[in-house]
């Protein structure tokens, strides 16, 4: 009887944790997920998996909002990086240089936002495309509203810096000459 209860707990802790944090999940997923708004809801989905199997393991777990995201972002950099691999693959076989240049465009930007520090992505993504204030991702992150502003001023200018910078083709070309 007692495991019952527990349960029920942890699937009441669950479905709270769904209510309050699932659509600004979703909304930060959806950056990485491209703009596929089905790839960002199996993103918040998988991360409340793991919040489940959190909750099971430990009772006591108390979730923080900053477990939640740093979950959802490595799900969904495990996913960005299984699809250019799939993306470079399908590149190999594929006659279209169009569609080599539309990835590699999209490439090159996920690039620039990767090579920043997680914390100042992190940051740049909640601000500008989970299009959160700076008070609500302080909130997110357990941070003071002044460290996300701070946060924001370097990831902006590490943003434009890297933007210059030439950055290695995402699919270099072998050595071979072509003819």
């Amino acid at each position: 009887m007692l495991q019952g209860r527990s349960e029920l707990a942890v699937e009441d802790r669950l479905a709270h944790l769904m209510t309050t944090w699932g659509d600004r999940l979703i909304r930060f997923a959806y950056v990485y997920a491209g703009g596929d708004r089905h790839l960002a809801q199996d993103i918040a989905q998988e991360t409340f998996v793991r919040s489940l199997e959190k909750m099971r393991r430990h009772a006591d777990a108390e979730i923080r909002p900053s477990w939640l995201f740093t979950v959802a972002r490595n799900v969904a950099l495990d996913e960005v990086r299984r699809r250019e691999r799939q993306g470079r693959a399908l590149l190999r076989v594929s006659p279209g240089p169009a569609a080599a240049e539309d990835l590699s465009d999209g490439l090159v930007v996920r690039q620039v936002v990767n090579s920043l520090p997680d914390t100042d992505r992190t940051c740049l993504l909640l601000f500008y495309f989970a299009d959160q204030t700076a008070e609500e991702v302080a909130a997110e992150l357990d941070v003071s509203v002044a460290v996300v502003k701070s946060r924001l001023h370097r990831a902006r200018q590490r943003f434009a810096a890297a933007w210059k910078e030439p950055l290695p083709h995402p699919n270099p070309p072998s050595g071979g000459v072509q003819s």
